[in-house]
């Protein structure tokens, strides 16, 4: 039977059509259980991490090693997310394992060279999909794409390209990591494809740049440092994971490592994402007021100290009011009360930034005067 669908809407977790051929509920009923076929050509390309249920049906899940222990028989809908029905055999019995289709499970999805019609039946060539990938991450996509630094992205004031290291890879499952040396824990990130990859960032690039990794090792990063590289030409970025890089392309590739805290993190994206971040709003014409950045915490403007408290509408909440000062309208008297709390935050909970500022010659008379705060 061949229908005209006149148009389509989601409802809950199912599509609710209306056809030109369905005139009643009798003439829908009638249609119960009857399977739907839609031509490939006629689907709305897919985005970037998104995947029609019909091309995941079939697949076979590969792990690290390469084994794929289970194919994708089903499919449902929890909700908030998809849930992957896997086939697989165990003592030659047949079992079926449920694996939820997220990041924090299924690093990623090869697409099959060429579409078929929504069959459930997929090719030779599409199968073998589901696998572990390096993630690049989604999470660092959409940072161009969010907050008030977006427009330093949109504008090209920093420009962030992202490079996928299984690129670089070979072999049939792209393989980017394997087991440490000597044993233990987790895995360890391969020098070849790193080395090939960081080749082709540099072809790319239109001067040298140094590259950066993140690591526990490295130098905190902080105000000074930011501005530096605010104020630089740019950096290759590399974003650890696993245990480690191997050892032998830091020593050979790596110009500069970088830290966040004193903390693991399980990839160096999120402190990528920092740095840029960080970088993004120090550019010109980014943040709506020109001066914002100014007044930040251990901005020089303010002596590196950190920044004041800050008090808005209603002028009186749960009993509290705002400062006196603020609303004084007194200029000196607001830039007064400010330097003062300024300094007492500071020495009250960075006492080491206050004796920086001092041995910077940054603080004045009136500040060593202040024994509330020094």
């Amino acid at each position: 039977m061949l229908l005209r669908v006149r148009e389509a809407k989601e409802h809950s977790d199912s599509i609710v059509a209306h056809a030109d051929e369905v005139q009643d509920r009798s003439g829908a009923e009638a249609l119960r259980g009857a399977r739907i076929f839609v031509p490939r050509s006629s689907f709305p390309t897919a985005g970037n991490d998104e995947y029609y249920w019909v091309d995941l049906l079939g697949l076979d899940v590969v792990n690290r090693e390469g084994v794929a222990p289970g194919r994708v028989k089903d499919l449902m809908s929890t909700g908030p997310q998809t849930v992957l029905v896997l086939a697989y055999e165990a003592e030659g019995k047949p079992e079926e394992r449920l694996l939820p289709f997220v990041a924090a499970y299924v690093d990623g999805v090869d697409r099959p060279p060429s579409a078929s019609l929504s069959t459930g039946n997929p090719t030779t060539e599409a199968r073998r999909a589901l696998r572990r990938r390096h993630p690049v991450s989604r999470t660092v996509r959409a940072l161009p794409a969010a907050g008030v630094t977006r427009r330093a992205y949109e504008q090209k004031l920093v420009d962030v390209r992202l490079w996928n290291l299984r690129d670089f890879a070979e072999g049939n499952y792209r393989r980017v990591d394997d087991r440490p040396f000597g044993g233990g824990p987790g895995m360890v990130m391969m020098a070849e494809p790193l080395a090939r990859c960081l080749q082709a960032v540099k072809a790319e690039r239109a001067g040298a740049a140094p590259v950066v990794l993140f690591s526990p090792i490295g130098a905190r990063i902080d105000h000074a440092g930011v501005e530096s590289w605010s104020a630089g030409e740019g950096a290759i970025l590399l974003c650890g994971r696993y245990e480690g890089i191997d050892q032998r392309f830091i020593d050979a590739h790596v110009d500069v490592q970088l830290s966040l805290g004193d903390f693991v993190l399980s990839g160096g994206e999120i402190a990528a994402m920092a740095l840029l971040d960080a970088i993004a709003r120090l550019q010109p014409g980014v943040l709506n007021d020109a001066g914002s950045h100014q007044e930040d915490s251990f901005n020089p403007a303010l002596d590196g100290l950190l920044d004041c408290p800050h008090y808005t509408r209603p002028e009186e909440w749960n009993g509290v009011k705002a400062p006196a000062e603020l609303l004084s309208g007194h200029h000196a008297q607001i830039d007064a009360w400010r330097r003062r709390q300024r300094l007492a935050l500071t020495a009250k909970h960075r006492p080491d930034t206050v004796a920086a500022a001092r041995a910077a010659g940054r603080l004045t008379r009136a500040d060593e005067a202040f024994p509330a705060a020094l």
